[in-house]
């Protein structure tokens, strides 16, 4: 018998209120991938300079092709083990070893579908083998998530952004290499792979270290039964990647690779700020499935709370990026790219709806509306393809731009709806509103007064400005602004424990 636990490590919940536990994991999830991303934009935009537009808009196409098929290694299976896990103080060996067996068998097909795909498209040689080496990093993703979705369930967030900021290091470092020794489009692409190796290997060294190693454990009927109660999650994962990923296939179609790179250019940007939502609803998901299984009406406040967290966040960087686009561009990508200003000015708008309706989405996730979710994605999903279709032969990279944010757009209207009727909570009171408003607007009135200086420094002159305005409008209490500083500074912490009793088998994850 091992002495490594059969069990995974459950956090106590004495120690911190749910939304003070929410808060300390999002910032994990949000500082270092941030802080990655700000060293990664100084890479891109040497890569753009190194490579030019249409060696760039290849690379864009490559991994938009690839994550096309990278989706079908999750098939939902993603939400059901955090949310399955979260809920539950500690889960059979068994349902770990199915999970990692099954994302294992869908990563080699679908690596495999995507190489024989390509093969048989018009596209150059050189795009070929880019997407027949990103394809690579499908399988490795996928045991890599298998492993995180464990330790985010289990709301161990630092050891996923480490795992995150560990891969991350290896690709942007390998970049450089590859551009510095003259490998060009080729040595990128196999950084990448580089990277998600190592991701791999260090989220296989921590998971082997705390619990047993996954074991091989092939089960058809198991399988199968597990997958279909995931596809729930799945329809919306799948169409929302799908969208976003065939603008860009039919970009790079219609208008050619230049266009693609300006597209790419923009939208590089606004996925870096994406991790901000990403690591809010990373944490606040497991968080609001325990919550509204035990707690309901702390599972509204908990969205409430966290709803105004991203409004805060979402409408100045939405604005600042507006205002300062062509300069932004500028400076990270130099004045090749600055066609791409108009591109960027839309997508960080999608960036800001995105904010908020990935809040409303995890919320349906986690209170098990993921059938509604998927109608909702299913519907914005149709709506940006089709407009792609009509608008890029007319408009290229700005029609692809506008598509979507119409696509998003219905996205939140119809999840702001579904949060209101299923989870029957008003999403946000008017005066707050008009509070982040207010501040927002100090902050543009700053910039446009700094707008000889520096990018950096009018960047700087909005933060501290919005911040101060923030503040001064008396929003949140001065306890929330505390919380925030402690936990940022390290001084709260929850303590993690492990459950002693080793679970045996045949243990039944609810339906």
């Amino acid at each position: 018998m091992s002495n490594k636990h059969s069990c995974l490590p459950a956090a106590s919940q004495d120690s911190e209120k749910p939304s003070q536990r929410v808060l300390r994991n999002s910032l994990w999830m949000i500082a270092q991938p941030l802080l990655l991303n700000a060293l990664s934009i100084v890479v891109i935009g040497y890569m753009t300079r190194v490579l030019g537009q249409a060696d760039y808009g290849r690379f864009i196409f490559g991994f938009s092709f690839v994550a096309i098929f990278s989706s079908f290694t999750n098939l939902g299976l993603r939400a059901v083990t955090v949310r399955e896990v979260a809920k539950h103080s500690s889960l059979p060996r068994e349902f770990v070893d199915r999970i990692f067996t099954t994302r294992l068998i869908l990563a080699l097909l679908s690596a495999a579908g995507a190489v024989v795909a390509i093969s048989f498209t018009s596209h150059d040689p050189g795009t070929k083998w880019v997407v027949c080496l990103a394809s690579l990093t499908i399988v490795l993703q996928a045991v890599t998530t298998t492993f995180q979705d464990v330790f985010q369930a289990r709301e161990r967030m630092a050891l996923v952004a480490s795992i995150q900021a560990a891969s991350g290091l290896v690709l942007t470092a390998g970049s450089v290499v590859a551009l510095i020794i003259g490998m060009r489009l080729k040595g990128v692409t196999a950084s990448y792979v580089l990277g998600g190796a190592f991701g791999l290997a260090v989220s296989w060294m921590w998971f082997v270290r705390d619990f047993q190693p996954p074991r091989w454990k092939v089960d058809v009927s198991d399988a199968w039964a597990t997958i279909c109660h995931a596809a729930p999650f799945f329809v919306p994962l799948q169409l929302s990647i799908a969208g976003n990923k065939l603008a860009v296939v039919i970009l790079s179609s219609v208008s050619g690779y230049g266009a693609a790179g300006l597209f790419g250019a923009a939208s590089g940007l606004v996925e870096r700020l994406s991790v901000i939502p990403d690591g809010i609803c990373s944490a606040l998901y497991p968080a609001m499935a325990n919550s509204y299984s035990h707690d309901p009406d702390q599972a509204r406040r908990l969205f409430r709370q966290f709803f105004l967290y991203s409004l805060m966040l979402a409408l100045p960087l939405a604005v600042g990026t507006t205002l300062l686009a062509p300069r932004i561009l500028a400076l990270v990508y130099g004045a090749a790219f600055s066609e791409a200003a108009a591109v960027l000015r839309v997508l960080v708008w999608c960036l800001f709806i995105s904010f908020l309706a990935s809040v409303n989405g995890w919320t349906l996730l986690a209170i098990h509306r993921e059938r509604q979710d998927g109608v909702v994605k299913l519907a914005s999903t149709a709506v940006n393809v089709s407009l792609c279709i009509v608008l890029i032969p007319w408009y290229g990279e700005r029609g692809a731009a506008w598509a979507s944010l119409c696509a998003a757009g219905l996205d939140g209207v119809l999840l702001s709806v579904l949060i209101n009727r299923y989870l029957s909570v008003r999403i946000l009171d008017i005066s707050q509103g008009l509070r982040v408003l207010a501040a927002t607007a100090v902050m543009a009135v700053a910039c446009h007064l700094a707008r000889d200086l520096n990018v950096v420094v009018v960047i700087g002159v909005g933060i501290v400005t919005y911040f101060v305005a923030l503040v001064s409008s008396g929003i949140l209490p001065k306890d929330e602004w505390r919380d925030v500083l402690e936990i940022f500074l390290g001084r709260r912490r929850v303590q993690l424990e492990a459950d002693p009793e080793a679970i045996q088998p045949g243990v039944q994850i609810e339906q």
